[in-house]
């Protein structure tokens, strides 16, 4: 039974870089690519300059048939409507305080709502999950070859063509103690 291969995580987890990396590696995604356009921001911050890989449809009953050998990027809170299939997920963490600091650097007049509650009970959320694989944010960016490795027991990939395309610029956010009490 041929597998679908998800890539998971809360909003602001690096998931989209993780997309990116992994079609370089040699699997083909699903996604709807003018999710570009949410980079459209009012201020100079460019959110995902190399695009969101936003699936951008509801997860229906035939999501698995559909998606068979492709790669899918699938938000934490939609991974309860998967179908019956044969899944590889791999689940992208990042330090909730980053999470939080992207956000707000994104849009910093405009609520989270729900997302951002999220990342207040993230230990919570993520145990809920029973991915295949569990790779932080930071791990990719700092030692990509080491990271695509691991992934690549369970990823058909090529490892150096993913390692490739990692941009330790844009892991722009790096929080390193408390001191910001607004995250």
């Amino acid at each position: 039974m041929e597998p679908v291969y998800i890539v998971t995580s809360l909003h602001r987890s690096g998931s989209s870089m993780m997309m990116r990396c992994l079609e370089a590696g040699g699997l083909t995604p699903t996604h709807n690519p003018t999710a570009i356009l949410l980079n459209q921001v009012l201020h100079d911050y460019i959110p995902n300059p190399n695009g969101f890989y936003q699936y951008g449809k509801p997860i229906t009953k035939d999501f698995y048939e559909n998606n068979k050998g492709k790669l899918v990027k699938v938000p934490i809170s939609e991974l309860k409507n998967l179908p019956e299939g044969n899944y590889r997920i791999l689940l992208l963490k990042r330090d909730p305080k980053e999470i939080r600091a992207s956000m707000l650097k994104w849009t910093p007049y405009q609520s989270w709502g729900m997302f951002l509650t999220s990342t207040f009970l993230y230990d919570e959320l993520v145990s809920t999950i029973n991915p295949t694989l569990t790779i932080n944010y930071s791990d990719v960016v700092n030692d990509p070859i080491q990271a695509f490795t691991t992934i690549s027991e369970h990823f058909p990939i090529d490892i150096q063509s993913a390692a490739d395309l990692v941009d330790p610029q844009l892991h722009r956010l790096k929080l390193k103690d408390d001191a910001d009490t607004r995250i």
